[in-house]
């Protein structure tokens, strides 16, 4: 998933993500473009997505006839005076017993909303709280290297 976003290979990228978010986007076509504006839109104002990365993930359980687990994504954004690093959340869904996986970051989401797009959503699967960025100015990159 992250390699086909950080190649620009958006279509591949969209084909990693929940169904049902893609359908509320207005279809795969819809999502394909909302995302290659926000990729332009960042890319415009001097930031670009240099690096994705994923780490701890949760116990997986059962949700109704899914398997859903929470997986913590790190993504590092540089920007013209520095990075940030923001580390997010991601709901792995998976719907034929773990062979195939879909993705949606849940940072900072509520029970409500899962619940309304997962309606088994498992209460026992903790969502972490939205974490605030860490910003690392460019002067101290440089004094780090």
């Amino acid at each position: 998933m992250s390699d086909a976003y950080l190649k620009g290979n958006i279509p591949a990228y969209v084909d990693f993500m929940y169904p049902k978010i893609i359908e509320r986007a207005g279809g795969r076509d819809s999502t394909i473009k909302l995302i290659q504006l926000l990729v332009h839109t960042l890319n415009s104002t001097g930031r670009q997505i240099k690096s994705i990365n994923y780490g701890n993930i949760s116990e997986i359980l059962k949700a109704g006839k899914e398997l859903h687990c929470i997986v913590t994504q790190t993504i590092e954004m540089s920007r013209p005076d520095g990075t940030d690093i923001i580390e997010t959340s991601v709901l792995a869904v998976s719907a034929d017993k773990g062979k195939t996986w879909k993705f949606l970051d849940v940072s900072g989401a509520n029970i409500k909303t899962l619940k309304d797009i997962f309606p088994n959503f498992n209460n026992k699967l903790q969502i972490p709280e939205k974490k605030s960025p860490t910003f690392i100015p460019n002067n101290m990159q440089k004094n780090s290297n």
